[in-house]
């Protein structure tokens, strides 16, 4: 019996690892990528950012679709232990060409988007199908912070130097492949889930009903950070503002995680966009450092709570017992053309006033709320009833051992009290007897 335990419980932490290190290594291998991308393109060829930023995310969203609908029906483990095996190959493949230019940096950011655009609806299936909808946002808020860690740690070692980035981001494929496969990444103890096609989940009330806040937040998001990057002065502040953000960030995700799996997800994504809406207003009505460090707090509670709940939560919760593929890909592309608008819209933006735009933008996001509010609870009722029933009864059996345990005390105070008495009755006759007898011999 205790052995079945062990085994189960060390399966269970096996797969929990294994599904957080397959997400993480995969979109930290995209960060340091992009990077690459960033160094290559800001070293000859500046004025050209947009167009190469733009194949780049043009390859991650038609390789996205065409993943999901091509591979929803191949064994998911297979697939990703090669997928993750090619991505060895596609990280040298800027060391392949001798010149750089356009041309060059093009093809590179294509190939970059293709490969991890293949495997990135897989990778989100499996992470939906190897989680259950009662802890898959405590999943993903560890998920994330297993992301922000080895994003952090590649941006210390990261350089300039292309090659050595390069064989940085070969050798995570590399080792990310060894772990998985050691750890026995496989599909055996996954449900069974059918496929779904793109018109069935656009037509999802509930998903649309969740999709409308996302796209709004990102566009908002995204179009104020021209003027948010040109808030403050000095690169030490800036610096010590995106570093405070992340914390923040990170830990908000860990913690939305279990509250979304507590008390559902609708809740704390409408706290999360009050607390966005506020940190905009707060700026626009005070432009100073105070109104700006309440807006780093506000921005990074928000970014917690919906990395984990639109990036891995949601869009699995409305798969149900379908595969996830498409769902994960639908919600995925608003945040990656925001990036792009950002880089497009970026020259108009910047002639706004400050406080025309931070009005607006708390407005907008106040306005995203409305669709939540009608939205369907993707957190099963029966899941919440049944953690109230689990809470009622402990607290019942805490209630009832504190009363055993008085119950307890005063019995044997009184057995205490009683046989104290007793004692003293005794004395007392023994005493009695003794005056007696002096009395009857002197």
């Amino acid at each position: 019996m205790l052995d079945n335990a062990v085994v189960k419980l060390t399966k269970n932490l096996r797969d929990t690892l294994a599904n957080a290190l397959l997400v993480a290594s995969a979109f930290s291998w995209y960060f340091l990528a992009y990077s690459i991308l960033i160094t290559m393109t800001n070293t000859c060829f500046a004025e050209d950012l947009i167009f190469i930023i733009g194949v780049n995310i043009a390859g991650i969203a038609f390789s996205a679709i065409i993943s999901a609908k091509i591979f929803c029906c191949l064994e998911r483990s297979t697939f990703l232990l090669c997928w993750m095996f090619a991505g060895i190959f596609v990280s040298l493949l800027p060391l392949v060409f001798s010149t750089v230019n356009v041309i060059n940096v093009a093809v590179n950011a294509a190939f970059f988007g293709i490969y991890f655009g293949l495997g990135m609806p897989v990778v989100m299936g499996y992470f939906s199908a190897n989680t259950k909808p009662s802890n898959r946002s405590t999943m993903g808020g560890i998920t994330f912070l297993f992301i922000g860690s080895s994003i952090a740690i590649l941006s210390q070692i990261g350089s300039e130097n292309i090659i050595y980035s390069c064989i940085i981001l070969a050798f995570l494929k590399l080792i990310s492949l060894i772990l998985l496969y050691l750890l026995k990444l496989n599909d055996d103890t996954l449900p069974t889930q059918s496929a779904v096609s793109y018109r069935t989940v656009l037509f999802n009330r509930g998903f649309m009903l969740y999709l409308i806040p996302w796209i709004m937040f990102n566009l908002t998001n995204y179009l104020t950070v021209p003027v948010l990057s040109n808030f403050v002065q000095g690169d030490v502040l800036i610096r010590l503002s995106l570093m405070a953000e992340t914390i923040i960030t990170a830990l908000v995700a860990v913690l939305a995680g279990i509250l979304a799996d507590k008390f559902g997800r609708k809740r704390i994504l409408i706290i999360g966009f009050a607390f966005l809406g506020i940190g905009y207003a707060v700026l626009g009505l005070s432009q100073t450092i105070l109104g700006w460090l309440f807006y780093i707090c506000a921005d990074g509670v928000a970014w917690g709570v919906f990395f984990v709940l639109f990036l891995f939560t949601i869009w699995g919760d409305l798969a149900k017992n379908r595969r996830g593929e498409k769902f994960y890909v639908i919600g995925a592309i608003p945040y990656l053309l925001s990036n792009f608008m950002r880089l497009l819209l970026e020259p108009y933006v910047k002639g706004i006033s400050k406080d025309v735009l931070f009005s607006y933008a708390s407005i907008f996001i106040f306005l995203a709320v409305l669709p939540l509010i009608i939205a369907p609870e993707t957190l099963s009722e029966n899941i919440v009833k049944k953690r109230e029933l689990e809470n009622y009864v402990k607290a019942a059996l805490k209630k009832a051992q504190k009363e055993s345990k008085n119950e307890q005390f005063s019995k044997s105070h009184d057995s205490e009290v009683l046989d104290s008495t007793q004692n003293i009755a005794e004395s007392r006759s023994e005493d009695e007897e003794t005056r007696r007898l002096a009395e009857k011999y002197y």
